[in-house]
């Protein structure tokens, strides 16, 4: 127990050590405005890719209308397909004599009807899904985008993959694996 205690107390101490690697005599720009992750969010939540705007990637709009248009669309379509399929299905269930299934009577069974009802079900609601998953993808995609807003793109850095095999002598077998190589030419 006091071991425990101790890795505890130990653990609190070095995530609670803050570290200050710059010094406070850097000056900053009067004139420089911080681009805001949350201001980001904030604008693509109340208005789908307003936050890409915000940061200035407008070739991504598109890109986000088509994603949440295209999955409501086919939404709303299972969902009317469902509708029509449930309607069809009642009327032929009701033993009311006055209402009858003219679109599908002779085309599917009352078991093909009840089938087409749930598989629409099942799509529609996948694709309601796909609609908020579309839409929180564009907050974050905004909110990341505003974090990455200054990072440095430039030529003087390089990065590489590299396939590698290691032998091991202690097995006496090769693994391979993936080198990554950051160089910075400054």
């Amino acid at each position: 127990m006091t071991k425990r205690l101790l890795y505890l107390i130990l653990l609190l101490g070095f995530t609670s050590l803050q570290l200050n690697a710059q010094s406070d005599t850097t000056k900053v720009d009067p004139n420089f405005i911080e681009h805001s992750p949350k201001k980001a969010s904030l604008l693509s939540a109340i208005l789908p890719g307003a936050g890409q705007v915000y940061n200035k990637k407008y070739w991504k709009v598109p890109l986000v209308y088509g994603a949440i248009g295209a999955s409501l669309y086919f939404a709303l379509d299972q969902k009317k397909q469902f509708e029509e399929f449930k309607d069809a299905y009642l009327y032929r269930v009701d033993d009311d004599p006055n209402t009858n299934d003219d679109k599908y009577t002779g085309i599917y069974t009352d078991q093909n009807l009840l089938t087409l009802i749930e598989n629409r079900r099942r799509n529609r609601d996948l694709m309601f899904v796909l609609t908020g998953f579309s839409y929180m993808l564009n907050i974050v995609d905004a909110a990341v985008d505003a974090h990455l807003y200054y990072f440095d793109v430039s030529d003087d850095l390089q990065a590489s993959f590299r396939p590698k095999l290691l032998y091991n002598p202690y097995n006496q077998h090769y693994t391979t694996g993936v080198q990554l190589n950051i160089k910075f030419k400054r």
